[in-house]
């Protein structure tokens, strides 16, 4: 196969020769296309490709590179702006874009800050590492941003954990009733020069039933590992701890009615660890309040940050009668998404640490995020069960990224 050409003004701008794996990708013409790849497949390279042979064809485009976060972003970014270089007449940082002699514009997003996906007129756009859960939070702007335009969009990752955005993308290029999406599935072996030996080997040395090795060298989406939340094993490894003199804590509430969980969440503010939990079922507001009030007179006195709405706004103006440091959560179509990603993020990271309990865990494998077809997302447990610990937990990590102290709040 030759190199590509792609043609601008008197320019020749000249692609590197793709796999015939990359060159079925990046040749599919289905408005969004899913690759769910094994480890050094080029993945990566074929976005960029495909981002670049579109710039360099489409005068006056918009073209977005998306990674997850700025960082990883800047990678591919970069492979972009190293091949179009002949033809750009302009690079700017942060933001960063490349003008081109075209007219073309390509610039660099990241689904960590879903609200800056969205925009007018963009025409084709590459998202990196889709299989990271940053892209729960950012697909529903994507789609928006598309729709409005009827723009291309090509994603590529490893696979991500069951019930993330890019599990569902396989499942919807997989549906003939949804002819916009076409999916593709690159395993180790595909790579030209990948060998079996290299195979055994890595099955030997990660364990053949490992996450690892099924998902960087097979390709498999690792079900029963929470269809929402990621890494919980690594994270929920702490034991409970009493409170140290001279420590800072925050404490995370979420008040009930009488049918449902009252919970109360206490972290290590410097460490973002789990060291405490209280959860009833049923009990009155002014036990709540006891209850919340006890938890953070125990650990140092500890501020709250406390649900609002229906019997938490009086337990939270009770506690502020009672001397204690509390912030008021609102929790609305718009605040809990924004928490329940965070949260998400920080686990899949492991920002924060948990404690190693079977319930907690439970709550939150089962714990699901649900995709209606115009891109509405639902939250939830299933039915019968409860995310009172989910919910008290992502309060906490709120109050844990604003940074939150006795005191004051940033």
């Amino acid at each position: 196969m030759k190199p590509a050409a792609a043609m601008v003004e008197e320019i020749e701008l000249v692609l590197p020769e793709l796999w015939p794996h990359q060159q079925a990708f990046v040749d599919d013409p289905a408005q969004f296309t899913a690759c769910k790849s094994a480890t050094k497949c080029g993945k990566t390279t074929a976005l960029a490709w495909w981002l670049a042979r579109a710039a360099a064809t489409m005068p006056g485009g918009l073209f977005w590179w998306v990674g997850p976060t700025n960082d990883v972003g800047l990678i591919g970014y970069k492979t972009v702006a190293h091949l179009l270089e002949p033809l750009v007449v302009k690079s700017q940082e942060r933001p960063w874009k490349l003008h081109l002699e075209n007219g073309a514009c390509v610039a660099l997003k990241t689904a960590q800050e879903p609200d800056h996906l969205m925009g007018a007129g963009v025409t084709k756009l590459a998202g990196d590492e889709a299989g990271l859960p940053e892209y729960d939070r950012a697909w529903p702007n994507i789609h928006t941003t598309l729709q409005a335009t009827r723009g291309q969009a090509k994603f590529g990752g490893n696979p991500g954990d069951a019930g993330c955005f890019f599990d569902r993308a396989e499942r919807w290029g997989s549906d003939p009733l949804m002819p916009e999406w076409s999916f593709h599935k690159w395993k180790f072996l595909d790579r030209p020069g990948a060998t079996e030996a290299d195979l055994e080997q890595a099955k030997r040395e990660l364990g053949e039933d490992s996450a690892e090795y099924r998902r960087y060298y097979l390709a498999e989406t690792i079900h029963g590992a929470g269809s929402f939340f990621h890494n919980l094993d690594a994270v929920s490894i702490a034991a409970r701890q009493e409170p140290v003199p001279g420590r800072a804590y925050l404490v995370g509430a979420d008040p009930c009615i009488r049918s449902d969980y009252f919970v109360a969440s206490a972290f290590d503010v410097l460490d973002r660890r789990q060291v405490y939990y209280s959860r009833y079922k049923g009990t009155p507001p002014e036990q709540q309040e006891e209850e919340t009030d006890r938890v953070a007179k125990l650990y140092n006195d500890a501020p709250i940050v406390i649900e609002q709405n229906g019997p938490g706004g009086p337990i939270a103006r009770n506690l502020m009668i009672r001397g204690r440091t509390v912030y008021p959560f609102e929790t609305s179509g718009k605040s809990k998404p924004q928490i329940l990603y965070d949260y998400r993020s920080d686990i899949a990271h492991g920002v924060i640490t948990l404690l190693a309990d079977e319930y907690q865990k439970s709550e939150h494998i089962a714990y699901q995020m649900r995709t209606t077809r115009i891109g509405t997302v639902k939250f939830g447990s299933p039915f019968g069960g409860h995310d009172d610990m989910v919910m008290a937990n992502a309060i906490a990590n709120n109050g844990l990224r604003r940074c939150v102290v006795p005191g004051f709040v940033v």
